[in-house]
């Protein structure tokens, strides 16, 4: 499971939400697809999703060409979706900051 510190830093980053909710909404995405859906140059995108993988909520799939590798939810990312939502935590405000439902 995620760090407090490894949470935040993952998320309190707008463009990295998006992709992550992107690719939990979608199961399934390639990479040109998931960068038609965000504004986000490819080296951002690209360093973005690198971080996702290495706090192992998404895999990817490569492929000869980078338009086509697949990247995907891991189990650990549906779990931290699931905990998110089972908390109230909002990733996808208007404003773009993170709100946790008050008990």
């Amino acid at each position: 499971m995620l760090t407090a510190t490894l949470f935040w830093s993952l998320f309190s980053d707008r463009f990295t939400r998006n992709l992550f909710e992107t690719i939990v909404k979608e199961r399934r995405i390639n990479y040109r697809d998931l960068r038609q859906s965000i504004d986000l140059d490819e080296e951002d995108t690209s360093e973005r999703l690198e971080r996702l993988k290495e706090a192992k909520l998404i895999e990817a799939k490569s492929a000869p060409v980078k338009d086509f590798e697949t990247y995907y939810v891991t189990a650990n990312g549906l779990s931290v979706e699931r905990e998110l939502r089972r908390q109230d935590v909002n990733l996808s405000t208007p404003d773009g900051t993170v709100k946790v439902a008050s008990p």
